[in-house]
């Protein structure tokens, strides 16, 4: 068997630190991709919380518009019935106006 030589083996030696060098990188790399996704993943939790909020917040303001909305509805039923009670009345008061007047002559 042939010995390796020196060079070969400085090529060898070379070529593994350059390898490990690599690796180093390359791990740095991965440890900066898991902290972007970590990130990235406390960003999507953050948003869909606000998505969940305002859709909460839009819920209680149509609540609150059909509540008023409903109230006015109930006034104006109410003050139509006592609008047509008053006219009522008034045209009762004009009709015995009219008939005592016209049993006086």
């Amino acid at each position: 068997m042939i010995a390796p030589s020196p060079l070969s083996r400085e090529q060898i030696q070379k070529r593994v630190e350059s390898l490990q060098q690599e690796n180093r990188v390359l791990k740095m790399e991965l440890e900066t991709y898991r902290l972007r996704v970590k990130t990235l993943q406390e960003e999507n939790r953050a948003l869909r919380q606000v998505s969940v909020n305002i859709q909460a917040k839009a819920e209680q303001e149509e609540e609150f518009i059909s509540n008023t909305l409903l109230k006015k509805i109930q006034a104006l039923k109410k003050e139509k019935e006592t609008l047509a009670l008053n006219y009522e009345q008034e045209e009762e008061c004009l009709t015995n106006d009219l008939s005592r007047k016209l049993n006086q002559v």
